[in-house]
């Protein structure tokens, strides 16, 4: 009891002295989830992260990328961009980030100078996120050698009151700089206990906005269209059946090196999800999933001069996965120590088909499906204050494609037509050790394999650069898959009462350090040249030798009393690749990997019995530079932070009204070397809130 207090005590005065910028998020729908500090921390030993719908529309998002910005660890490729691409302690693209909306896996990917690995998701629509980082040995785990985001887009008991059958949620939004504005409803009925249905639309409409300086910004306008449908109903006494549905269609421009496109996007994702927890079973907690997604993106680029002349293009990609989990969790006693097992399997399969009206361009993202998948079984061994978690994953891949080689002179394949039909086999294990010495403190240290099979487009990407003919992309059917070894530390804390009564502080710390082998990365040489001609620059994806690593250090703290809220989050990660070899750890053909260095904190209180809430938050984020000396653009963009505010009143329980101001002091910067726009100066925007039930 007196190392309890002593801790406590020492918490308290350490948070004590940070409040006046300590950050957290308010939560329009529920309070903060409470922390009992009889409980130990509710997560599982490692590194996680969640974010709330409350928290979500206490910052209205300008762009998806918004709601993960006080995420520690995580950065988003290209923020201002309609799509979310997600860089998880500097790695990304091609499925190293496993990045699935309701438990459903997003792989749409589109070659170019941009993200390989973009999810496009309504932030009006969403629930919540769940963010694992690192390597996962369970489900949803294969080819995830950076971490799994799950997306979570509302359901029942997200719109329907729990004592009421029907509910009713709508948001109308208006804002400056372009925004015009954007509107959600959504309607619910809960039957009986057993049986529920949810609907919703929503709809954005804005311009080009304008950067910090008053210029605009081309191809930042947008129309977006997402709505989706749930069924979820009880079959039985311990057993759950829900069917979803969910679509997305967006018109949005874009701009690269001066040239402007225009692209439509239609992505639709179907989901079922089945549980079986018979009462009183300890050997059953079955868990079953099955998905299918696809993303058909259709894009027109103006025609342009370069070294040669390249005509106005249209392009088509559509990405179609379809996949299924299937996992069981049975628990028992050996003796003193409690034993649970966790066991099942994952499948999912790509299919890419793509075509082009320009010749010299089809196939940049190439045609051909891959299918991975596999089998795990993680235990966990609690004995007193000490747990221990072993746990292992055996993954498989099957790719098959073809294409032509266009450059006469590559070394790695020969010229002309290809096949290709590849597979492998990898395991992944994992031990996890953790000690909770004292109630509310837990101490962790983990140490892991990862695996992660090369993708189509790293595989057969081919063809010519449209305009710039000396610019070969050269396929490359000998990779091998990415290999991983590292370790984590960390920290967790949860308590309550520490400064007020019923307030609560939770921080979780951790550092972690991965190595991986065969990295797989795009690398330029320059070819022999024809005669008469210039010589050819080769891009093609290879092994890079060598070790590639990133580290770093990751911390999260929130505190809420009720009237005074904070959160806080901050990240500092290094990816470092072997030697000087021009490759792209941030996807596109630039190498850049992400800033070192992300501050982000938010501080808020509620006034007027909890009607009011107020608050700020505050991000400020480091250089980013591109780490290769080959690349001909900017070398590196400068750090920024950014201010913004917010408020929400309650007229009633059913009506709330809302503002925010972003970049409120109409700074002007680019958030990473690959972003190819500014972003936006100061907007606000501006909107009412109505949540209605009925009986």
């Amino acid at each position: 009891m007196s190392r309890l207090l002593s801790l406590r005590a020492l918490l308290g005065a350490s948070v004590a002295s940070f409040v006046p910028a300590l950050p957290v998020f308010a939560d329009d729908v529920t309070q903060v989830p409470s922390v009992d500090v009889a409980a130990p921390p509710p997560q599982a030993p490692g590194s996680q992260s969640t974010v709330t719908r409350g928290e979500i529309n206490q910052n209205p998002p300008l762009a998806p990328s918004d709601i993960l910005r006080d995420v520690p660890g995580v950065w988003t490729q290209d923020p201002n961009s309609p799509g979310l691409s997600i860089s998880i302690r500097g790695l990304s693209d091609f499925g190293r980030v496993n990045v699935m909306i309701d438990g459903a896996r997003q792989n749409f990917q589109s070659s170019g100078h941009n993200a390989n690995g973009t999810v496009f998701i309504d932030p009006a629509l969403l629930a919540g996120v769940d963010v694992s980082r690192g390597t996962v040995t369970g489900t949803n785990g294969a080819g995830a050698i950076a971490g799994v985001v799950n997306l979570r887009t509302i359901g029942v008991d997200d719109i329907v009151p729990l004592d009421k059958k029907y509910g009713v949620q709508a948001t109308l939004t208006g804002g400056t700089n372009h925004y015009d504005f954007a509107n959600m409803v959504a309607l619910g009925v809960r039957a009986n206990p057993q049986v529920g249905v949810v609907g919703a639309f929503s709809m954005r409409n804005s311009g080009n906005y304008n950067s910090g300086d008053g210029t605009q910004q081309p191809g930042t306008a947008q129309k977006l269209y997402s709505g989706l449908i749930k069924f979820e109903t009880r079959p039985g006494v311990d057993q759950t059946l829900n069917v979803g549905g969910i679509f997305y269609s967006n018109n949005f421009g874009g701009s690269s090196e001066g040239v402007n496109s225009y692209t439509a996007i239609e992505s639709n994702t179907v989901t079922v999800k089945y549980s079986y927890q018979p009462t009183g079973n300890p050997w059953v907690n079955l868990n079953a999933g099955a998905y299918y997604t696809d993303t058909n993106e259709n894009t027109n680029t103006d025609a342009f001069y370069g070294t040669s002349y390249a005509p106005a293009e249209a392009s088509r990609v559509k990405v179609a996965t379809f996949g299924g989990t299937l996992d069981n969790t049975s628990h028992g006693d050996l003796g003193p120590v409690n034993v649970a097992v966790t066991y099942g399997g994952e499948y999912f399969h790509d299919s890419v088909t793509s075509s082009s009206d320009v010749s010299t361009t089809n196939g940049q993202t190439p045609q051909g499906d891959r299918g991975v998948g596999g089998g795990f079984v993680q235990a966990t061994a609690t004995w007193g204050i000490v747990s221990l978690i072993p746990g292992v994953r055996v993954d498989t891949y099957h790719l098959t494609g073809s294409g032509t080689n266009t450059y006469p002179y590559s070394t790695t394949l020969p010229y002309g037509p290809f096949n290709v039909d590849k597979s492998a086999t990898g395991a992944s294990p994992k031990v996890t050790l953790a000690v909770r010495p004292i109630t509310g403190l837990e101490l962790y240290g983990s140490y892991g394999n990862g695996w992660r099979p090369p993708a189509l487009t790293e595989t057969l990407w081919s063809g010519a650069h449209p305009g710039l003919s000396f610019i070969r992309f050269i396929p490359n059917p000998t990779l091998d898959p990415e290999t991983t070894n590292g370790y984590e530390f960390g920290v967790k804390l949860a308590y309550a009462d520490v400064l007020l009564a019923n307030d609560k502080v939770n921080v979780k710390a951790d550092y972690f350090h991965t190595n991986i082998d065969d990295y797989i990365a795009q690398t330029l040489v320059v070819g022999r040249p024809a005669s008469g001609r210039v010589p050819a620059y080769l891009y093609t994806y290879e092994n890079i030798p060598g070790t590639t690593t990133t580290e770093g250090f990751e911390l999260e703290i929130s505190y809420d009393s009720g009237p005074v809220f904070g959160r806080l989050a901050y990240t500092n990660v290094l990816t470092s690749l072997p030697g000087s070899a021009p490759v792209s750890s941030n996807g596109g053909q630039v190498p850049t990997t992400p800033p070192r260095n992300v501050f982000s904190t938010t501080l808020g209180v509620r006034l007027f019995d909890q009607k009011l809430t107020l608050g700020t938050r505050v991000t400020a984020v480091s250089e980013s530079k591109v780490n290769a000396s080959t690349y001909s653009g900017a070398s590196s963009v400068p750090g920024y932070a950014v201010v913004d505010l917010f408020g929400q009143y309650k007229l009633t329980e059913q009506v709330q009204l809302f503002a925010n101001i972003q970049n409120i002091g109409n700074n002007t910067y680019r958030t990473d070397v690959l972003s190819p726009t500014y972003a936006p100066g100061l907007t606000a925007l501006m909107g009412v809130k109505i949540a209605l039930g009925y009986n």
